[in-house]
Formats: structure tokens, sequence, C-alpha cells
């Protein structure tokens, strides 16, 4: 009955979010995702420059997935989105109870109907374990992705004095020992170095940012809107055939038992997560390896950074009415000749018995 009467009133039920409602067309939907406490909240307030979600030091503030919708205008055009503020995942055995757990499951849930996940990583802790575990989260739903390192406010000045130490070190010993590993002192030092320990996510853009001082925070909406553009975008078939056959010249596929895997046909059945599915001779032959070379080189030809690119082999249908080849060893045996031939055959062989059989002596 409350949800009848809050339709009437054209409002949401409590626990009912944009995404259950049906969200508004053209509009993108944003998940923001990550451990307790690294600034999902203070982020997207900041976004939408309003104080609509709570906000407090104390981690788990966040119990529920928070569907809110903003707009922003830029350069004339107007981009509706809606931002899902959810709770933090912990550890599965720290989760001891049942008001949590269902949070996690929310939280879930918000990632399967998001159309761009942000994983939120705490600037201070750096990558830790229940990071990949969320991360992990976001690939198996084959969700776009960025990365999003917060909190930069406490760890950039630190930065700024040991980038300035080692240009003077630099200066005093310009001869420094080859080979030596240098620490990340830039930003995008630092990206490469996240990338590196998340390297199931190496498509995902790195951006840093500050939800107290707003630091680039105009990158992080550019960001969004560009995976947007790349999610979204069809291949035409004959360019992505022509694109996959000079991937396949360059590198054949390795052969499995006298077998080598064949391609026919490419086509684009999905955009967002973009899926391909190729025709093969034997999907079976289609490794996961071969799969990420033309993955790496689709994305070399295409874009799609941000962006998943799903594979699918499908192999060539036999026809049940049509016989199929028989094995050499284990076949069964010749089907039998029909029985008009047969009668015949029979014929012909008593009547040359007849004619070979010598005449009897008088």
């Amino acid at each position: 009955l409350r949800r009848a009467i809050l339709g009437r009133l054209g409002a949401a039920a409590p626990g009912e979010g944009a995404g259950e409602r049906g969200q508004a067309p053209g509009s993108i939907c944003i998940c923001f995702i990550g451990r307790p406490n690294v600034g999902k909240s203070s982020l997207a307030n900041k976004l939408m420059r309003s104080d609509r979600l709570i906000v407090n030091e104390t981690a788990g503030t966040t119990r529920d997935a928070v569907d809110v919708p903003f707009s922003v205008e830029t350069g004339g055009a107007r981009q509706d989105y809606i931002l899902i503020d959810t709770a933090g995942v912990r550890q599965e055995r720290r989760i001891d109870d049942s008001v949590e757990f269902y949070s996690v499951k929310r939280t879930e849930d918000s990632i399967a109907r998001c159309d761009i996940a942000v994983l939120m990583i705490d600037a201070e802790a750096g990558v830790t374990s229940q990071d990949k575990k969320v991360a992990g989260k976001i690939v198996e739903r084959n969700k776009a992705c960025l990365i999003v390192v917060n909190k930069w406010d406490l760890v950039g000045p630190e930065v700024d004095v040991a980038r300035k130490e080692a240009h003077r070190e630099e200066k005093r010993h310009p001869n420094r020992r080859e080979g030596q590993e240098a620490a990340p002192l830039t930003l995008g030092e630092f990206g490469g170095w996240v990338q590196e320990q998340l390297f199931f996510l190496d498509y995902a853009p790195v951006i840093f940012t500050s939800a107290k001082t707003g630091f680039h925070l105009d990158r992080l909406l550019e960001s969004i809107r560009y995976v947007t553009a790349q999610l979204r975008q069809k291949i035409p078939t004959a360019i992505l055939n022509r694109t996959l056959q000079d991937a396949i010249e360059r590198r054949q596929p390795a052969s499995t038992a006298g077998h080598r895997l064949k391609f026919f046909y490419a086509t684009q059945v999905n955009q967002s997560p973009p899926v391909f599915l190729l025709f093969v001779n034997k999907e079976n032959l289609f490794s996961d390896q071969y799969k990420k070379y033309l993955s790496n080189q689709m994305r070399a030809a295409f874009g799609y950074e941000g962006c998943p690119i799903v594979l699918r082999g499908r192999g060539r249908e036999q026809n049940p009415d049509r016989p199929r080849p028989m094995a050499k060893s284990g076949s069964a045996p010749p089907r039998a000749p029909a029985r008009h031939a047969r009668d015949r055959s029979a014929a012909v062989r008593q009547r040359r018995s007849h004619a070979r059989r010598p005449k009897a002596r008088r």
C-alpha cells in the first residue's frame, strides 16, 4: 500500500533506486564502490555541489545503496547522471551482522545495473587486498570502470617534497646506477603503479582526486563522458573482420592435438559491455590467451579505454540429420545397401557360379 501511495505521488519507495524505477533515456548510471571510509559519499557530494548524502568519519555510515540524479552542463550540452552511492565492502570474515550482509548484497546489485563502476581507493592506504577483491566484482560483471585514488590532499605534499629531494639528489649524483628502481614521484608514475597492482583492470584509467579540495573533479567528469562515448560505439562488421584478420595473420593461434583454430566471421552483438561473437570451426580451441591477444589488438584499433572487451566463440553448427565423418578407430560399421541391390548382386553371383561349374562326363 505504501509503495502504491508513493507511486501515485511520483516518489520512490524506500530502498527503490532509479535503476529499478527505470532511468531516463540517455542518462548515465555511475556506481561508486570501494572499501569503507574511502570518501565515496564525500566525493559524490562534491560532484553534485550539494550535501545530499550523509558524511561522517566513522566507517560504515552509508548502509544502503542510494540513487541520486543530477545534471551537468558542459559547452551548452546537458548530460543527466544517476549516481549510486553504495555501502563500503569489508572482508567477508568481518561482516558480523545481517544489516551489513544485505548492504553488501545491495552494493553487488548496484554494480550489476550501473553503466560505469568507479572503484575508489584510499591514497594513504594504497592498493590493498580488499581493493583487489572489490575490483574482482567489477570484472565479474564486465562493467566499464574508472579507478579513482581519493584523499590525494593527504599524500600530495609529501610527494612534492620527495620529488624535490629526488631532483636535488640527481644533480648531486648524475651518474646513478642503471637498473636501480626509483620510487614513483609523478601522477603518471603512480597511475602506472596502481595499474600494475590491479593488472586485471589495466584498461581502466586512473584519476587522482580529493573530495576535500576538489582536486581533479573536472577531469573525473571528463573521463566519465569519454568512457561513456567509448562504451556506446558500434563497430562496423566489415572493419571489425578486417581488423581481426590482420591480427590473426600477425600471430596465428597455436594448434592443439593437430587441430588448428579457424575463424570464419565476427560481429558485434552488444554495446554495453561490448560483446563480439566470433564464428570458429571448434569453440574449444579458442583459448583465453588468444582471446586476450585479440582483445588487445581490438583495443589498439578501436580504443575502448575503460571498457572491457568480451569475445565469445561459436563453433560451426552440426546438422543432426547429416552423417558425421567416422573416426579411424572405433568406427561404426558401414551402412547396409538397399534391398533390391542385394538381391541383384546375389543373382549375378549365382549365374557366375553356374557358368564356372564343370560339366558332368557321360
